[in-house]
């Protein structure tokens, strides 16, 4: 269904001159050629024009934008839609190449009536981008963050794209946040992995069963947050249900990260696993959710040998113990900390 939207002359003028590739530019052309531009509905609904100071020229890269589809991911407003255009440079086994893509943003936590209209003017504005090859719609940061997805738009082919190296090995929008991993934070990690049969019972209650990781408040150390703990000790005295308080830990509008020491029975035996988790709410501030995804893998290489991780991004997932089941096993699993499933 059209909403009737008009496209503006600027936006249709700025998709001309990133279409087109002079060859015999001058330099100074091509510093002021656009790299991004994020384009979104004028306050009265009626046009689409281009969002200002939502633009990287390609003179900013290398200059003042080191990476710019990092950029590109922090230009998006995490509660809004936008419609973009993004030239990306990408490297093939075979060669090197330059593509246009249309991008349209519309996340998941947006208000519907913003979606519903920039659902219903997306043809408007395509109509006007003669030609465009590639288009990708996303509905979440992850998506967006994580460059294999838009390499499956370029063809499936990409082995780099902008500064990431190997996009087939898993290098997200950031590559390290350059954090430091406290040692307090692999002892209690080393404390968890190993389970002493002889261990008295004082060592036995004192033992921890789950603990929260947070980001030091200057942002470059990943530290063991004080009082975020649940000791062995503490299940069936204090705390009745250690999952449940578990959850209720974690904070709803921040990430975290977290070590579970997960006590379930499958239809054969009882188990116990230690199971690293990325708490990664939606409704946690962008720039926060960005600087976490970047430091995980710092505090991964941390906990050598853990098996088992998992990403959660909604606490309706968290609650549910049968998403945690399905990382532990899946249907073998019929009961998760005493409760059946």
């Amino acid at each position: 269904m059209a909403s009737g939207v008009t496209v503006t002359e600027d936006v249709v003028t700025v998709f001309n001159e990133m279409k087109v590739r002079k060859a015999q530019a001058g330099e100074e052309e091509k510093r002021k050629r656009k790299k991004a531009v994020l384009f979104c509905l004028s306050e009265d609904k009626k046009n689409i024009i281009r969002e200002e100071g939502r633009e990287i020229l390609q003179g900013d890269v290398g200059n003042t934008i080191q990476d710019p589809y990092l950029h590109f991911v922090k230009m998006l407003p995490p509660e809004d839609c936008r419609y973009a255009l993004y030239d990306a440079t990408y490297e093939t086994k075979e060669t090197k190449k330059e593509d246009l893509v249309f991008i349209f943003w519309a996340p998941e936590n947006a208000p519907l009536k913003s979606k519903m209209i920039y659902a219903s003017s997306k043809d408007a504005i395509k109509k006007k981008f003669t030609g465009i090859k590639h288009e990708w719609q996303v509905n979440g940061l992850e998506d967006i963050k994580d460059r294999r997805t838009l390499a499956e738009k370029l063809g499936g082919q990409a082995k780099a794209i902008e500064i990431a190296k190997e996009v087939s090995r898993a290098t997200p929008v950031s590559e390290g946040s350059g954090v430091t991993v406290a040692e307090d934070v692999v002892t209690v990690f080393n404390e968890m992995k190993v389970r002493k049969a002889q261990a008295g019972e004082e060592e036995k209650r004192k033992r921890k069963k789950a603990v929260l990781f947070c980001l030091s408040e200057d942002k470059k150390n990943i530290i063991r947050e004080e009082g975020r703990e649940i000791l062995q000790g503490d299940v069936g005295n204090s705390i009745q249900d250690p999952y449940l308080h578990f959850v209720k830990m974690l904070p709803p509008e921040d990430c975290r990260y977290a070590l579970y020491n997960i006590t379930y029975k499958t239809r054969r035996t009882q188990k116990e696993d230690l199971v690293f988790i990325f708490w990664d709410p939606e409704s946690a501030p962008l720039k926060t959710k960005m600087i976490y995804d970047s430091s995980k893998d710092a505090i991964k290489k941390k906990f050598k040998g853990i098996k088992l991780e998992w990403r959660v991004s909604s606490l309706e997932d968290i609650e549910d113990r049968r998403s945690l089941a399905e990382k532990l096993g899946g249907r073998a699993v019929v009961s998760l900390e005493g409760c059946p499933l």
